[in-house]
């Protein structure tokens, strides 16, 4: 899963500490498993959706055995922009897929991060970043596959060279930079340049970005 550096600095929320809240009934354990961060508030637990009319979020971490209808609940709450991060031990393709386009920019699946992860999965969603485990992604190219390549798609792939579609198309299985540069008898410093030139050319930050963008699941709408 794509890692993040703990600096708030970059973040919209950097002026005032960030408010963090975990909603659902494990919350209890990711606020022990997060504990401090710098410039955040320390984490607030609620009990259901309704708590959060009083609240001021920036980010919501969502711990449910059905978090596509917890995170699609959030997006009809009234109040300013939440950043969503899915923790659970769902891996269905439809909770993983239903979440991120009800507004999920994260989708962590138990077993499959460390405390490491999750702190910088907490930090990098409130910086704007994207965070899936293997088995999230895995369930999103499961999607994807039965039907292709979805016509709903967010990139224009007359900006990529042929080349260049050949590697998103391998990138967004989950294979390594390694892994994509011995399908197509490349090296791997070329597969970063190729990649790179890709993350600016279709308007993203990282590689989870770039995945969902390719497979057409980005979140139709961010909560609130």
């Amino acid at each position: 899963m794509t890692s993040a550096t703990l600096d708030l600095e970059q973040h919209p929320h950097s002026r005032r500490p960030a408010e963090v809240v975990v909603l659902g009934p494990d919350g209890g354990r990711i606020v022990g498993l997060v504990g401090p961060l710098p410039n955040v508030r320390p984490l607030r637990l609620v009990a259901g959706v309704e708590d959060l009319l009083r609240i001021r979020a920036d980010l919501v971490v969502v711990c449910s055995p059905t978090p596509s209808r917890d995170v699609g609940l959030l997006a009809r709450v009234p109040g300013p922009p939440r950043a969503v991060l899915v923790v659970t031990a769902a891996t269905a393709p439809y909770e993983v897929v239903e979440s991120i386009r009800a507004g999920a920019a994260g989708y962590l699946v138990d077993g499959q991060f460390t405390r490491a992860d999750l702190v910088g999965a907490v930090v990098g969603t409130l910086a704007g970043q994207h965070h899936l485990s293997e088995a999230a992604t895995g369930a999103l190219v499961a999607h994807t596959s039965r039907r292709g390549m979805p016509a709903a798609s967010t990139v224009d792939t007359r900006v990529l060279s042929a080349r260049q579609r050949q590697i998103m198309d391998l990138l967004a299985t989950g294979r390594s930079n390694a892994e994509i540069a011995a399908a197509l008898f490349l090296s791997e410093k070329t597969v970063r340049n190729q990649i790179s030139a890709i993350y600016a050319k279709i308007g993203v930050r990282g590689r989870t970005e770039a995945m969902l963008r390719w497979l057409g699941v980005p979140p139709d709408s961010r909560a609130g």
